[in-house]
C-alpha cells in the first residue's frame, strides 16, 4: 500500500558525503523546501521503497556510483509496478556520450549537471518545488540546451 507524505518528499540517493552535506545544507536556505531523504547507497535506497510504504514525491539519483549507476537505479525502479510511478531526476559531474544515449532511453524525468557551487544549488533545489508544483513534467534530455540555460 502506498502511502505519500502531506509534505513532498525527495529521496537523493548519493554516494558521496561531501555533496550530501553540501545539499543539506543548501536546502536549509530553500524557503518551502520539501522534506529530504538522504540515502548514500543506491541498494539501500531500493531496500528501503520495498520495505516502507512511503513513496518519495521525487528521486534524485547520482549517476556514477560504484556499486549501481543512476542509469540501473532508473531501470530498476521502472521494472517495479510499485515504484513506476516515481518521477527520477539522474544528476552528475559529467555524462559521457555513452551516458546520454542510455539516459535518452531510460525512463529519467531528466538530466542535470550538479551545481558546483552553494548558491547554483540553492537555486536548482528552489526550482524543485515548482517541478513537483507541475506534476513533474518528462524534461528534454539535451545537455547542451541545460549547460546554456
Amino acid at each position: 500500500m502506498e502511502h505519500r507524505h502531506r509534505r513532498p518528499l525527495i529521496l537523493f540517493i548519493e554516494d558521496e558525503s561531501i555533496e550530501q552535506c553540501f545539499i543539506e545544507t543548501a536546502a536549509k536556505r530553500v524557503d518551502g523546501m520539501p522534506e529530504i531523504q538522504m540515502v548514500q547507497n543506491p541498494t539501500v535506497a531500493l531496500r528501503w521503497l520495498a520495505e516502507t510504504p512511503i513513496r518519495p514525491t521525487l528521486i534524485i539519483t547520482d549517476l556514477n556510483m560504484p556499486q549501481m549507476d543512476g542509469i540501473d537505479v532508473v531501470g530498476a525502479l521502472a521494472a517495479d509496478p510499485e515504484l513506476s510511478s516515481i518521477p527520477v531526476l539522474v544528476w552528475s559531474t559529467g555524462f559521457s556520450q555513452e551516458w546520454q544515449e542510455k539516459l535518452a532511453g531510460s525512463a529519467a524525468r531528466g538530466v542535470f549537471y550538479k551545481p558546483d557551487t552553494l548558491q547554483s544549488l540553492i537555486a536548482f533545489l528552489a526550482s524543485l518545488t515548482r517541478f513537483i508544483d507541475a506534476g513533474c513534467p518528462k524534461l528534454p534530455l539535451d545537455l547542451k540546451r541545460q549547460i546554456a540555460a
